[in-house]
């Protein structure tokens, strides 16, 4: 299939699409395509330019079923970046797999790597911790670094890593004695890290269904497991404390906001994160930032615009 998008080089429309790209003369509206022609043209701007690229949709469905087009076309499999449903109300359980989906694109977005990004509108304009959270926040552990093992467990939880017996899916970790199992967001297997005291000994990815070790590595970046902050409660429950006082400062108060105030911060002075974190996002984050402000700079923009 790569073979297309060299045929691709003697079209002279194409050609003139790759001049005026190249010169910056956009935007360039481009008809009549369909949704085969748009996944070929992607694939191959990508190949010929070597930039990033950035796709925006209507909807998920459409950029989940262009990404298996594209990644046939240029051999690369492109990045999704999914919606999250925002954590509001309090329950026992929920699904992270998107979230985990989404700071893994980000991330790589964030440091220049992601190659092809596919989203939707809502995606993008949906809002997200600036660059430096998720960026900030990644762990990077190497072979032969002196680290203190209950330091690492305590971060992992602190970027939203939950512990269990074994690891099954990502954003989880477990111990047993001198050896950390833990699953990073984006990774395609769970690495395992064995310490002799402070030292990190041996690391390798293996997989999680067999516990079967498959690859050795000297170096592994461990992404956050929540786009939310979690390592200082204290934190939270000080900003929560001053909401508190301006709510109770109001002529007409609102009660029913004020129990649940009051509720969390006992929770968070007691060191329980919140099950319904979300519901303060912009408490945290007051600045407006979103998918759009992780583009990178260099990036060539296609809207799907049916």
């Amino acid at each position: 299939m790569l073979a297309l998008c060299e045929v691709l080089k003697e079209n002279k429309d194409f050609a003139i699409l790759l001049e005026k790209l190249e010169a910056g003369e956009c935007p360039i509206a481009l008809s009549g395509l369909s949704a085969v022609h748009k996944a070929h043209i992607i694939a191959a701007i990508r190949m010929i330019t070597k930039r990033q690229v950035v796709c925006i949709y209507a909807d998920e469905f459409d950029a989940r079923r262009a990404s298996k087009d594209i990644s046939v076309m240029c051999g690369e499999e492109p990045k999704i970046l999914p919606s999250v449903e925002m954590s509001l109300h309090d329950v026992d359980s929920s699904s992270h797999e998107f979230e985990h989906e989404r700071i893994a694109t980000l991330k790589a977005m964030a440091d220049n790597a992601s190659g092809i990004t596919l989203a939707s509108v809502f995606a993008l304009m949906q809002r997200t911790p600036p660059k430096e959270n998720i960026s900030g926040k990644t762990i990077t552990l190497r072979m032969g670094e002196e680290i203190n093992q209950d330091e690492l467990l305590k971060n992992l939880s602190g970027i939203g890593y939950s512990r269990c017996d074994q690891v099954e899916g990502e954003g989880q970790f477990a111990v047993r004695g001198g050896i950390v199992d833990i699953f990073s967001p984006g990774a395609e297997n769970p690495v395992r890290i064995e310490f002799f005291g402070d030292e990190i000994d041996s690391m390798g990815f293996f997989e999680a269904e067999t516990q079967r070790r498959i690859e050795n590595c000297k170096a592994v970046k461990l992404l956050p497991a929540t786009t939310f902050e979690t390592n200082d409660l204290s934190d939270l429950a000080l900003k929560l404390r001053e909401a508190l006082s301006r709510e109770n400062r109001r002529k007409k108060k609102n009660e029913r906001l004020i129990k649940t105030i009051e509720g969390d911060i006992e929770l968070l002075e007691s060191g329980i994160p919140l099950k319904a974190r979300d519901r303060y996002f912009n408490l945290m984050y007051p600045e407006a930032i979103c998918g759009l402000d992780y583009i990178p700079e260099d990036a060539i923009i296609f809207i799907d615009d049916f």
